[in-house]
């Protein structure tokens, strides 16, 4: 009877140590999961900071007038042409065709020179479109060196780099 009882009361202390180890794992695991919750928060708050600040306000602002004034360089003058267009789901044609028409808006396109015409019922993409246009590469580059040496835009590339 005694060696049974030295043997469960050593059964007994084994168990007793597991469950304090996995006690302690458990709260391991919960200090672990509360530093990576704290890590995540703070960069939540630093990418925050990062977009209020005064700095990136002002980087972005210049950075999209920079841009649309590019693309309004790059744009073609004339638009001239027929597109013969249609999807295998008609809902897909007239979307592309509602796309199309506020593409006439933006690049100021005559209608009367380039015409769509949408099947509703075939799959196809074909026609002739010709772009009429200048493209100067010193007003490209002119553009990009102003964007680069830009305060603001030269703080935020050395924050990340």
């Amino acid at each position: 009877m005694q060696i049974s009882f030295k043997k469960l009361k050593q059964r007994i202390k084994k168990i007793v140590e597991n469950i304090k180890d996995k006690i302690h794992n458990i709260k391991e695991n919960a200090k672990n999961k509360k530093n990576s919750i704290d890590e995540i928060i703070n960069q939540v708050k630093t990418v925050k900071q990062f977009i209020t600040s005064k700095t990136t306000k002002e980087a972005y602002a210049y950075g999209k007038k920079m841009v649309l004034k590019l693309l309004k360089h790059l744009a073609p003058n004339r638009i001239k042409g027929n597109l013969y267009m249609g999807f295998e789901e008609s809902y897909l044609t007239g979307e592309a065709l509602g796309a199309l028409g506020m593409i006439y808006g933006i690049f100021n396109i005559n209608p009367k020179r380039f015409k769509v015409y949408p099947d509703f019922e075939n799959k196809v993409f074909k026609g002739d479109i010709i772009f009429k246009g200048h493209i100067y590469l010193g007003v490209v580059i002119v553009y990009c060196l102003k964007f680069y040496f830009n305060e603001n835009i030269k703080r935020i590339i050395k924050k990340f780099i």
